[in-house]
């Protein structure tokens, strides 16, 4: 997108390739919207009938989605022959130590899931790619490209 506003006026291009970034937004915002809520939340609020239609659309079976229906009762604690589509869920707890058992005693599968992510994170930084993309312009400049378009266009 830069390199393509680049031939534009001044005034006009930067703000043109400011304004290409809200096309990517708009349709994740739209797409957003369009989702189901999540079948564990609505379980939680007590929202049976909500979660079990949610289940309905995205299961590859309806078997599937009463087994996935039937783990997620037992986890909030509602009995498996609650049927109704509205119940009242035991709160046992709001969350405090969600963070102290999350960091601290994770699960093997939400370890591996932390260890990825801040890999990916730590490696990603380690080579320090973003001062490369930085003076990546100069770094042209000085292999002999002179022209401001092909720099941008090499950035």
């Amino acid at each position: 997108a830069n390199y393509a506003f680049s031939g534009l006026p001044i005034d006009l291009g930067w703000r043109l390739m400011l304004g290409v970034g809200v096309f990517p937004s708009v349709i994740l915002a739209v797409g957003v919207l369009t989702m189901p809520e999540s079948p564990r939340w609505l379980v939680m609020q007590g929202r049976l009938g909500d979660a079990k239609h949610v289940l309905d659309k995205t299961s590859d079976s309806l078997e599937e989605a009463q087994l996935r229906l039937a783990d997620i009762k037992e986890a909030a604690g509602i009995p498996e022959h609650c049927t109704e589509d509205v119940v009242q869920v035991p709160k046992h707890s709001h969350g405090e130590e969600v963070w102290k058992e999350l960091l601290l005693h994770p699960t093997p599968p939400v370890r591996h899931i932390l260890m990825a992510a801040i890999g990916f994170h730590f490696f990603q930084q380690l080579p320090g790619i973003d001062a490369l993309v930085l003076y990546s312009p100069r770094i042209f400049e000085k292999a002999g490209i002179t022209d401001s378009s092909t720099l941008l266009l090499a950035t």
